[in-house]
């Protein structure tokens, strides 16, 4: 044997101790998010537009984004409404709305609203 018992028992409890360490803290009174959804910029829309398999690649990412934002146990997520999603569809971008954003969280309750934008330029 190359180790004690001893010293296997110590390099035992720093390895259980870290991975403790390194999980995280899912605190009870985690921060409440409402993900406002991925706004798709076409500027390119009239010759090339936005595919069905795009559209579906960006609510996608969306779901992965509030998955792993709920997985960290960093926050709590709030699902949005159809009344939100609504007023989102038929208004201004987020984060182009002059603090839209702001609205739509005080409506669903949570204390931060993030939204998300990509772009696709024309190449």
């Amino acid at each position: 044997m190359f180790f004690s018992k001893s010293t296997l028992l110590g390099f035992l409890f720093v390895i259980l101790t870290l991975g403790l360490l390194a999980t995280p803290i899912r605190a009870a009174g985690a921060p409440s998010l409402a993900f406002l959804g991925v706004h798709f910029q076409n500027d390119n829309e009239g010759l090339e537009p936005t595919s069905i398999a795009e559209r579906a690649r960006l609510k996608r990412t969306g779901e992965e984004f509030t998955r792993l934002l709920a997985v960290s146990g960093r926050y709590k997520i709030v699902p949005t409404t159809p009344e939100v999603e609504a007023k989102i569809a038929s208004g201004q971008p987020v984060g182009e709305c002059g603090g839209c954003e702001i609205d739509f969280g005080r409506a669903l309750g949570p204390i931060s609203s993030p939204g998300s934008a990509c772009r696709r330029s024309p190449t």
